[in-house]
């Protein structure tokens, strides 16, 4: 078996979920690297013993100070020739540096690309992971799929389960395989463990960490402390070196997280007028908001980031008789203003369901539910039910969900025959999703404190393992390039 040097891509609170699980890898023989952004991280890091020499520090106020770097353009455009990713597409899924002039986007891009191949270059790092949402993650996924290297996205699994997956791509598709194979090499246990899955969703269970988003922003003392550290420190200040964070302006006027609270109560002010109850016997299409930004839309599904031009689309089209029911993420409850959501209500055939109805009771009933990545895709399958996602994940795979490649090819569905429920399929494909997931959970300490915890750190890190050892062993080999060769090995 050969070493597997690791690198860790910072990301918010997360970074400390990193940082704890790399010094586990550690204590097993693996060498363990790091890239951060902000300072706060490299000084974490530090004081976690990590050697200074295994960290890379990226600061975007380097970048910006230095000439363009074209040698790396030249080398960047020769990636994206032979692996077919777009850096310009990449870098658009970054919510905080697209906020930026074209100029300071490509230039920190450059920047980052030089100083991570550099660093796994000379680090010898074969195994990078983060969440690949923000530039030097995504650009450390080109690295790696042109150069034979290998990016893990650590994501909680979409069942009600402690289990997590490591993605091989940044967006959730395929599992690294360390277990079986294929949905039919599944085991009897597995196959246990996957219906009981089910049965917990069709109780109404959900992922842990949705029924704590589900909790009202508040304004008060701690609301005055969040956006005043939001706005003075980290917008004013640490955006002047840290690439992965809002700026005074985005912050302000894109991202507008201070308007939250503000919005949530607007809305519930104007509930009545707002919002309505499913009407008894109507026909309809059913289609859930998402909360944004998030992982979720900017990567997974980054051409529909507009919400209402995607509403649109799909209200447009649907036959006279058929309602479009738009139900708001109840997390997401101040994210879109009353002005936003009128916008939709207006559109033909359209009604604005309360947040607060059980999603089980509409998509039980919905002709299909639609939704662009959206979890409730996974239970609707779970029901039997025809459901249609607008992106290329792994929710695809169940019997009665069809993949779309636009909003309005959702009336098209609705001419043909439903789709068969195939429930031992379906099954079989949890099932090799749980056999290849690894027991633990990638949730930050700020979501929920289990992130953190000791016990948590030693399944997480026991996760990496298993795909670090069939790194190691060879069963887990690098993606091929576009022409379906192999990329020559990482120096």
């Amino acid at each position: 078996m050969s070493q597997v040097n690791v690198c860790f891509f910072s990301i918010w609170e997360r970074t400390e979920t990193w940082i704890a699980t790399g010094k586990k890898l550690a204590e097993n023989g693996v060498q363990v690297f790091h890239v951060v952004t902000p300072r706060e991280y490299f000084d974490m890091c530090l004081a976690n013993g990590v050697p200074k020499e295994n960290i890379l520090w990226l600061r975007i106020d380097d970048a910006l100070a230095a000439p363009l770097d074209t040698e790396s353009l030249d080398r960047i455009r020769h990636y994206e020739e032979i692996t077919g990713i777009s850096l310009k597409n990449y870098l658009m899924m970054d919510r905080f540096l697209r906020t930026r002039p074209w100029e300071e986007m490509i230039k920190y891009a450059a920047y980052c690309f030089r100083r991570i191949h550099d660093f796994l270059d000379k680090n010898d790092v074969r195994f990078c992971s983060g969440e690949p949402s923000d530039t030097h993650d995504l650009v450390a996924m080109l690295i790696c799929r042109a150069t034979g290297r290998h990016y893990g996205a650590p994501f909680d699994i979409r069942f009600p389960v402690n289990r997590f997956v490591l993605w091989d791509s940044e967006i959730e598709a395929t599992p690294f395989i360390t277990a079986a194979k294929t949905p039919n090499d599944v085991s009897p246990e597995m196959l246990e463990l996957a219906a009981e899955a089910r049965n917990k969703i069709l109780n109404r269970q959900r992922m842990q960490h949705l029924a704590v988003k589900r909790k009202a922003p508040s304004i008060g003392l701690k609301f005055i402390s969040r956006v005043t550290r939001g706005v003075i420190y980290r917008a004013a200040v640490r955006s002047k070196h840290d690439g992965h964070m809002y700026t005074v302006k985005s912050v302000l006027f894109d991202l507008k997280y201070h308007m939250i609270p503000i919005n949530y109560r607007r809305n519930k002010l104007q509930w009545d007028r707002l919002f309505e109850k499913p009407v008894e016997g109507e026909k309809f299409v059913l289609y859930t908001l998402n909360y944004q930004p998030e992982h979720s839309i900017d990567v997974e599904s980054p051409h529909w980031m507009n919400a209402y031009e995607v509403v649109k689309s799909i209200s447009r089209m649907l036959p006279v008789d058929t309602r479009l029911y738009i139900k708001e993420h109840p997390s997401a409850l101040g994210i879109r203003s009353p002005q936003y959501l009128k916008m939709m209500k207006r559109l033909p055939g359209v009604r604005l369901i309360d947040p607060y109805v059980d999603s089980h009771d509409l998509l039980t009933k919905a002709v299909l539910t639609v939704s662009l990545t959206g979890t409730i895709c996974v239970e609707a399958a779970m029901y039997g039910k025809p459901a249609a996602i607008i992106s290329d994940t792994f929710i695809g795979l169940f019997s009665t969900v069809r993949v779309l490649s636009h909003p309005r090819e959702v009336a098209d569905l609705l001419r043909k025959p439903p789709p068969v429920h195939d429930l031992d399929h379906d099954l079989r494909v949890m099932a090799w999703m749980l056999e290849n997931a690894h027991e633990g959970t990638i949730v930050d300490r700020i979501t929920n404190p289990i992130g953190t915890s000791e016990e948590n750190i030693k399944l997480v890190s026991q996760g990496y393992m298993r795909v670090i050892n069939a790194i190691s062993d060879g069963r887990i080999q690098p993606r091929p390039l576009l022409d379906g060769t192999q990329p020559c090995p990482a120096s």
